[in-house]
């Protein structure tokens, strides 16, 4: 066991590269956390070898070996994120490179369980790790809710429900199980969402305490569809439950069904702070916000019998009989310090006040979106030019008439928008060069997917690839280079290094999954990029797509090294990077929206970014 002294000085502040002090290396670090170490004061290169039970298996690895370990020669120093379940503690021996010595440092570091958003997979399943993780700081009970006939009100039934809760300093965790003999999840995404039978679970929060639950106030819709679950965060329309959906999407939530016990569970993780519209109760430590669930059983116009009960009554405004959500002591935490990246230009295509989507630049000392586009059309594909001085993305009338996107700008100095192609073809993906100058697009035409390049006002068409398979994606790197995904290898999208005669200068990854959409960092040493980790094409089935992983990953440009950021049971896409090194990406589980989260190059999540805005779906930033 650490001492408690220690134990609580780790959790006040996250280990660092102290310069002064007489033992400046960190004993004990939380795990999902940076973990960052100097090596002796020797001569020549660092070298050295480093375990941890989850880390390398338990056996000693060179640091070149361990996947995301950074050598940083300047500094003299090891630096990588600890997985968010690893057991601890981590080795690290420094060896010396002279000849014929043995000389050798070890340092042991203990290593203490994470916070919830790293240590918690919002899956629908509560393993072992989690029941361990939150043992003896949880609160909740059993009951037994009555369940109607949905159709006539008569008593249908019983069903056995427990729940319970944990809270840290940033969320609140809520595990609701409960009986159900049949597992009904017949809904398909791509058809009517009430044309077949499927589960839901609903939660609603008296947000002001007042005994009433009306408009505005807090809620969670879960539900199962063919081949997982989705969530909408939502608010009160009124009283009767008509829920609409919240204006800032955020926490997350999934439910599954067990077929041997003929249970479901469903998890939550929901943030303490109000949300920046209000629209999320503030569950703060020491709140108190009235709480009910309900379960709705085979819902649907293919439902026979549907049925529904709640914890403490069925829906309706009168909250007076509801309990307080349990909110326990908060388990202890460490959370890296919310992230204020700086510098660069941020834009993104945000539908928040039109539906199509519109452009948007981030205003740093506000911190809020200022609009750039004022049109009736389908803004996507955001690309920035590296001096900030204009603006290349896909535009449409209409987000499903696909052949007609076209590039367009938009100016800085006068404002104006400029249509660059006019084709009668999707264009998109528009990249803008180092040199402020040339922008490089990809052409769908006769079942081909190509890459073109012109100059910034259209002209100078160039043809850069003439393949059968698909080449997208194009990213500029530093030296002129583009990085784009191609369906070269595989059939499925894989990242490579092409020339501007399109030939493949090298290949960056090698598996059996999907990469997408490049972006090279501000040094050019490193290329982001998301990950689907099925194994099939992730436009296959829309409903597999949405209940599979996709992971945030960095590989170097010379591809001799690879990093994962983050795979934590979410999608998660569209990496883009700040000069500063902070990177955001997209999150979600909600089918309203998700979150724009932030992380260092390590993966350590550092917040959310743009608290008032989930209505994203591209941005750039250089």
């Amino acid at each position: 066991m650490l001492p408690a002294a220690l134990l609580a000085a780790a959790l006040v502040a996250p280990p660092s590269l102290a310069s002064e002090g007489p033992d400046p290396q960190p004993r004990v670090v939380q795990a999902g956390q940076l973990l960052a170490l100097r090596a002796p004061n020797t001569p020549g290169a660092i070298a050295g070898e480093i375990r941890g039970p989850l880390l390398t298996g338990g056996v000693y690895r060179p640091f070149a070996a361990v996947e995301g370990l950074d050598v940083d020669a300047a500094a003299r120093a090891i630096r990588l994120r600890v997985p968010p379940r690893e057991s601890g503690p981590i080795e690290v021996r420094f060896l010396t490179p002279l000849p014929r010595s043995r000389a050798a440092q070890t340092l042991v570091v203990g290593v203490l369980p994470p916070n919830l958003r790293d240590g918690i997979r919002v899956d629908g399943v509560q393993d072992e790790f989690e029941a361990a993780r939150i043992a003896g700081h949880t609160a909740g009970r059993s009951a037994t809710v009555l369940m109607f006939d949905a159709t006539t009100m008569a008593i249908d039934g019983t069903i056995e429900v427990e729940y319970e809760a944990a809270t840290d300093s940033r969320h609140v965790y809520l595990r609701i199980t409960w009986e159900d003999p049949t597992e009904d999840r017949e809904f398909d995404l791509r058809t009517d969402p009430y044309a077949r039978r499927h589960d839901l679970l609903m939660l609603w929060l008296d947000s002001n305490g007042n005994g009433t639950y009306e408009a505005g106030e807090d809620g969670r819709a879960i539900f199962t569809y063919l081949t997982g679950s989705g969530c909408l965060d939502q608010r009160a329309i009124d009283g009767s439950g008509t829920g609409g959906d919240d204006s800032t999407v955020d926490g997350m939530a999934r439910m599954d069904y067990d077929g041997a016990t003929g249970r479901y569970t469903a998890e939550l993780l929901l943030p303490r702070a109000a949300d920046a519209h209000g629209e999320d109760a503030d569950l703060s430590p020491g709140a108190r916000v009235p709480f009910n669930v309900f379960f709705l059983d085979g819902l649907g116009t293919a439902a026979v019998h549907p049925r529904l009960g709640g914890l403490f009554g069925l829906p309706a405004p009168d909250a007076s009989q509801w309990e307080d959500l349990p909110l326990p002591p908060p388990v202890p935490a460490h959370y890296a310090p919310p992230a204020a990246p700086s510098g660069g230009t941020f834009v993104a295509v945000s539908s928040h006040e039109h539906p199509k989507g519109e452009l948007y630049e981030l205003d740093p000392v506000a911190g809020d979106l200022v609009r750039l586009t004022f049109n009736d059309r389908c803004e996507d594909w955001v690309s920035v030019a590296p001096d900030g001085s204009f603006v290349a993305y896909g535009s449409s009338s209409e987000q499903t008439d696909y052949a007609g996107y076209e590039i367009y700008t938009w100016e800085r100095a006068t404002g104006l928008e400029t249509a660059l192609t006019s084709d009668a073809l999707l264009d998109g993906h528009p990249a803008i060069a180092p040199d402020n100058w040339t922008i490089a697009f990809v052409t769908f035409e006769a079942g081909a997917v190509d890459i073109y390049t012109m100059d910034r006002h259209g002209g100078g068409r160039v043809r850069i690839t003439n393949d059968p398979v698909e080449q997208n994606d194009p990213e500029w790197t530093k030296d002129g280079a583009l990085v784009v995904k191609s369906c070269e290898w595989t059939g499925l999208e894989q990242l490579a290094v092409v020339d501007l005669q399109g030939a493949i200068e090298r290949r960056l990854t090698d598996n059996a999954n999907s990469d997408h959409d490049g972006f090279v960092t501000a040094d050019g040493e490193w290329v982001l990029y998301e990950r689907f980790e099925g194994t099939w094409p992730w436009t296959l089935d829309w409903n597999l797509t949405n209940s599979t992983p996709w992971s945030i990953r960095m590989v170097r440009r010379d591809g001799a090294a690879h990093r994962l950021l983050v795979l934590d049971g979410l999608v998660n896409w569209l990496p883009v990077m700040a000069p500063d090194g902070t990177i955001a990406h997209f999150a979600n589980t909600n089918f309203n929206g998700g979150e724009i989260r932030l992380i260092d190059r390590f993966g350590v999540d550092r917040g959310r970014f743009l608290p008032a805005h989930s209505r994203v779906r591209y941005m750039d930033w250089k």
